[in-house]
């Protein structure tokens, strides 16, 4: 929401990203390090308890952390290349960065796939009905729906 503001303000997509990312930067990373704070004792439980709870507090930090990473590297660059605006002018993508983009999907892929056949099947078929749901029901009503949710292209505004 924060980079949003930023591009419907007029700044430009990796600015906005950036900017909008350094505000809550801090607010995200210490509600993560509380929450993080708070299970990393139970690692450090000794005896039989300690060996059987241990997966939940490990498990809990590397979602977590993974999860800010995401948060604060991932999703701004994602944005940055993404993010558009109703009402103003973008450049086509460039044929590399299309081709950067598919590689890093495909990579991402490869590596899940390896990992568990059936999370790289259950992720395939995700990805085929986002893209099916956005082409039949979020692009419907308008042809120039821009960035307004499907349940604003029809009607006045």
């Amino acid at each position: 929401e924060n980079i949003y503001r930023y591009l419907e303000e007029g700044a430009e997509n990796f600015y906005a990203a950036q900017e909008g990312t350094r505000e809550v930067g801090m607010a995200v990373v210490a509600s993560t390090a509380t929450t993080v704070a708070a299970f990393l004792p139970m690692l450090f439980w000794p005896g039989m308890i300690g060996e059987f709870m241990s997966f939940m507090p490990m498990t809990l930090i590397i979602t977590l952390s993974s999860s800010l990473f995401v948060g604060l590297v991932i999703n701004p660059v994602v944005t940055g290349y993404y993010a558009r605006v109703e009402g103003k002018r973008y450049p086509p993508m460039r044929m590399a960065t299309k081709v950067i983009v598919a590689g890093l999907l495909a990579m991402v892929a490869t590596a899940v796939g390896l990992t568990n056949a059936n999370v790289a099947l259950a992720l395939a078929g995700g990805t085929l009905g986002v893209v099916v749901l956005h082409y039949f029901v979020m692009r419907s009503g308008s042809s120039t729906a821009g960035c307004r949710p499907w349940w604003r292209t029809t009607g006045s505004s």
